[in-house]
């Protein structure tokens, strides 16, 4: 019995093979615009988008084009998201800013902490918000304008 499952084994350990996995590993070095990696997404046209405590990094494979710190309302980056029109909404800690591929527009929200965003099929902007300095925490819908109202509280 013990001679049949060694055969055994030795005919089944011919078929195995084993395959190589290549890592890359990108740094401030390479153009990342700093190492604390806090939110990965990646829009239509197949470019990662890398927020971090330092801003946004966009990384097309080849080079990385940076969105600093002081675009973003000086904010650590949260989450990412892309709209049905291609824009990119990116949550930081002060507020939310919108990427167009011409140019970033900050919208300031001092009174949220933002922690999350997502963009259902019928493109509503969903904000999720923590405590913090005197925040509150919920879930708020916005509608991609400043202006007065723009937000409305769904759940507390």
């Amino acid at each position: 019995m013990r001679s049949l499952f060694i055969v055994i084994l030795l005919l089944c350990s011919f078929g195995l093979y084993s395959q190589e996995v290549t890592v890359a590993s990108y740094s401030v070095s390479e153009g990342l615009i700093q190492s604390q990696v806090k939110a990965l997404t990646q829009d239509h046209r197949g470019n990662i988008w890398v927020g971090t405590k330092g801003g946004v990094s966009i990384f097309n494979g080849d080079d990385f084009i940076n969105i600093g710190y002081d675009q973003l309302q000086k904010g650590i980056v949260l989450d990412i998201e892309e709209d049905q029109d291609s824009n990119v909404w990116i949550a930081t800690l002060n507020g939310l800013a919108k990427y167009d591929y011409s140019g970033v527009e900050a919208f300031p929200l001092d009174s949220l902490a933002l922690n999350s965003i997502t963009i259902d099929k019928e493109g509503t902007i969903w904000l999720s918000t923590w405590n913090r300095r005197g925040a509150k925490a919920g879930l708020y819908q916005f509608d991609g304008r400043m202006n007065d109202g723009n937000l409305e509280k769904k759940l507390q």
